[in-house]
């Protein structure tokens, strides 16, 4: 399990997308073999919109998060004093690869956003390719929100395991 991490890590939104694509193949199978159906356009732009603000929202929880972590990194502390845990999470290489996969996933996150928008705007597009975008854009959104679990969890553990 260890190993499937490590590599999921190396390239966490190549690997979302993917897996998104290949659920939308899934959709979309289903719905021309008339198993499935794609939601009337009014439904699919409600979706559409709750999905963007759950979108943004998440991207804004994890805009703070990094934020803090940067703030913690650049507060100046004594040369005396013995490193605090946050310091030496700082000071680690877990520090640099936190920040990059949460910067990357809010890139994400506001990519996906943005082509919902453009989507839904520009009316030369069938209703469907809105609806399947917007479930790309869920399991983006899903796995996001578990990478940035999994990352604080790691973050906990750092700081509890130097107790």
């Amino acid at each position: 399990m260890k190993r499937l991490l490590d590599i999921y890590f190396r390239f966490p939104i190549l690997f979302d997308y993917l897996l998104g694509i290949g659920l939308v193949g899934v959709v979309h199978y289903y719905v021309k073999k008339c198993i499935l159906t794609v939601p009337k356009e009014e439904t699919v732009l409600d979706y559409g919109s709750e999905t963007t603000t759950v979108l943004l929202t998440l991207a804004g929880f994890i805009l703070t998060f990094l934020t803090v972590l940067i703030t913690f990194k650049t507060g100046k502390t004594e040369g005396t004093k013995p490193l605090t845990l946050m310091e030496k999470f700082c000071n680690s290489s877990l520090y640099s690869d936190t920040t990059k996969l949460l910067k990357n996933g809010v890139q994400s996150l506001i990519f996906v956003t943005l082509i919902i928008y453009v989507l839904r705007f520009v009316n030369i597009f069938e209703i469907s390719v809105l609806y399947y975008w917007i479930i790309l854009s869920i399991i983006v959104l899903l796995l996001t929100i578990l990478r940035s679990l999994f990352i604080l969890d790691n973050i906990l553990k750092f700081h509890t395991s130097d107790n």
